[in-house]
């Protein structure tokens, strides 16, 4: 028990609160039944999962220096989650987006997510903290362009998500204050780890209050009438 305790507290209970709003947005989905947002229950379902391995994996290998199993079953899953996580939001706005802008970010982005996972297996054997790094700012770099391109055609005259309570305006404005909030961390994470460590852990706890407010985002969106 005290493990799991330090472990939240190397994040200042952020990762906690994640996971708990996660799990709000969970119930929230199923009561509500909207099926134009029940892909979010999958992707809130493996976000609880990532954390849980996260937290498995400190059990295994608490320093992180050790190229154990768990570190590797990790980092893996963490990628396919990232990308997942794009898939998941480009698909709800994408009626809302232009098809030309959203395509070329998606071609992109996988050319990134796939000459980054292969370096690194051929180079390391693993997916390495850099690799993850770089491909979260290109993660943060495709939802801004993303989310722009919505607000974009959002403020038009003619919008098809015109109506503030819209969902789609809800999950775009989320959206788009975590790519900007997270893309100054995701360019500097690679330099932070590479001094400390630990710190780079410690400060993922930006990333998990962003991950809450993206969550509530959602949630809001789910409660549109």
């Amino acid at each position: 028990m005290e493990t799991i305790i330090a472990y939240y507290e190397s994040t200042f209970y952020t990762e906690l609160a994640s996971v708990i709003t996660a799990l709000f947005g969970i119930i929230i989905l199923r009561k509500k039944e909207n099926q134009s947002l029940k892909k979010f229950e999958y992707y809130f379902l493996l976000y609880i999962a990532l954390c849980l391995s996260n937290l498995i994996s400190n059990f295994v290998d608490p320093i992180k220096t050790s190229p154990t199993l768990a570190f590797h079953l990790v980092q893996n899953f963490d990628y396919l989650f990232t990308l997942f996580e794009y898939f998941v939001f480009l698909s709800f706005l994408a009626p809302s987006l232009n098809k030309a802008t959203y395509m070329i970010v998606t071609v992109c982005f996988i050319a990134v997510s796939g000459y980054l996972y292969i370096t690194s297996i051929l180079k390391y054997g693993i997916i390495t903290i850099s690799a993850l790094t770089t491909l979260f700012t290109s993660q943060s770099v495709a939802f801004l362009v993303i989310s722009v391109d919505f607000w974009v055609r959002f403020l038009r005259p003619v919008s098809k998500a015109k109506k503030p309570n819209h969902p789609s305006f809800y999950i775009s404005a989320g959206l788009l204050f975590f790519s900007v909030s997270t893309l100054p961390y995701s360019i500097s994470s690679s330099y932070i780890f590479s001094k400390n460590i630990e710190f780079g852990y410690n400060s993922f706890s930006i990333f998990f209050i962003l991950y809450v407010m993206l969550f509530l985002s959602v949630i809001k969106a789910c409660l549109c009438k």
